[in-house]
């Protein structure tokens, strides 16, 4: 399965906008409310929870691909007609 190069980089953004998100409003908690707050503690764990699961669930799926064959292809992909219909 071949996945192409600008789905990738969408979930990789997706995914930095999501963290960098987050932490900010995670920091924003801390320095607004304290570090020992009910608060800021919920939004650190939500904060890294998120993140652990969206790595484990990246774990759980890199052993889906084949990994001797590219990711994605730069260029024109070679296309052929079907030999029989």
């Amino acid at each position: 399965m071949i996945i192409p190069l600008w789905s990738i980089l969408i979930i990789w953004s997706l995914f930095i906008g999501f963290t960098v998100l987050l932490s900010l409003v995670n920091l924003f908690h801390i320095l607004h409310y304290g570090f020992w707050t009910f608060k800021s503690a919920l939004f650190s764990l939500f904060y890294y929870g998120t993140v652990a699961i969206i790595l484990f669930w990246a774990w759980q799926e890199i052993g889906q691909f084949d990994l001797s064959q590219p990711l994605f292809i730069i260029g024109k992909p070679e296309l052929s007609l079907p030999t029989s219909l």
